[in-house]
């Protein structure tokens, strides 16, 4: 049976998970987003022209710190999420897996996952890094689901099972077709697709969530007017709905998707390219958000 195990942290890893996304090609907001929640680190790092080796012990020194003095809040924290992987995360998983027609009885695959201070929850590999930031910063003042163990959980456990699905080789025909963008535009649209279905929803308390704040504003339309529209992350879940209901299998379903987003492709490459460039900050400018929000149109 597949297993996931808590650690508590390791300084390392958190060390080498802030180096990679402060130095990340693919998500260069990020850097931006790290530096904004912690002006003490912005000022230690003093610009953005310093290399990586040099900006290491400076990061390293900083995570040492943050954890040394937060130690109370931070076992805590690891003592309430430990009960909650233990108590509720595999029969999560499980519900999940199951959704992608894998047996987790039968999947013999290990998951760790560590506490970070990161703000927000990456994956890399099998390993997961969980958010404590918000939950340190604010308590038990600020439950969304996008702070809960179990949510970051199922959310990061949906991409490392369909990466696995992906290699198969039923998939690697069409998993080889689609680049960076793509795959991981399929990844971020699956996770809610699954995490929107009976009975994960009810569990995780969510209601049509659409995923990464990339995706809420990502729409596909059917007809000529532009004002018919609808969500990627829905329109794919309607898909994987309907196919469902007709007792079509998981692996079917993922070819169905796999081709409409190779279809869709420049689109969705086009709307990422600015989505690294610009961030949240679209949602700020009216025209911005204007060309980002304008529907991709897909025949009937």
């Amino acid at each position: 049976m597949a297993n996931i195990t808590l650690k508590k942290y390791d300084i390392e890893k958190d060390v080498n998970v802030f180096m990679n996304f402060l130095h990340n090609d693919k998500f260069p907001n990020h850097r931006k987003r790290i530096l904004a929640t912690f002006p003490e680190l912005n000022r230690n790092l003093r610009n953005d022209t310093q290399t990586p080796n040099i900006e290491y012990p400076i990061v390293k020194s900083f995570i040492d710190n943050y954890y040394s003095n937060n130690k109370k809040g931070i076992d805590k924290i690891f003592n309430n999420s430990s009960h909650i992987i233990s108590e509720s995360v595999p029969g999560y998983l499980a519900d999940i897996a199951s959704k992608m027609d894998i047996s987790w009885e039968k999947d013999e695959s290990s998951y760790r996952v560590f506490l970070t201070i990161l703000p927000f929850s990456p994956f890399k590999g099998s390993e997961i890094f969980f958010s404590i930031l918000e939950e340190l910063r604010e308590g038990n003042s600020r439950k969304g689901i996008n702070y809960n163990i179990a949510y970051v959980v199922v959310h990061e456990v949906s991409h490392l099972i369909l990466n696995k699905i992906l290699e198969s080789n039923e998939l690697k025909e069409y998993s080889e077709k689609l680049n960076w963008t793509l795959r991981h535009h399929l990844q971020e649209i699956l996770a809610p697709v699954l995490m929107n279905q009976e009975p994960i929803r009810s569990y995780l308390g969510i209601t049509d969530y659409t995923g990464n704040p990339n995706l809420r504003h990502l729409f596909i339309t059917q007809d000529a007017d532009a004002d018919n529209k609808i969500n990627i992350s829905i329109y794919f879940q309607n898909i994987y709905e309907d196919m469902r209901k007709q007792g079509i299998s998981f692996n079917l379903i993922l070819i169905n998707m796999i081709k409409q987003l190779l279809y869709m492709e420049s689109y969705i490459i086009e709307k990422y390219e600015l989505w690294k460039k610009y961030g949240s900050k679209i949602y700020k400018d009216d025209k911005l958000l204007e060309f980002y929000s304008s529907p991709i149109y897909i025949k009937k």
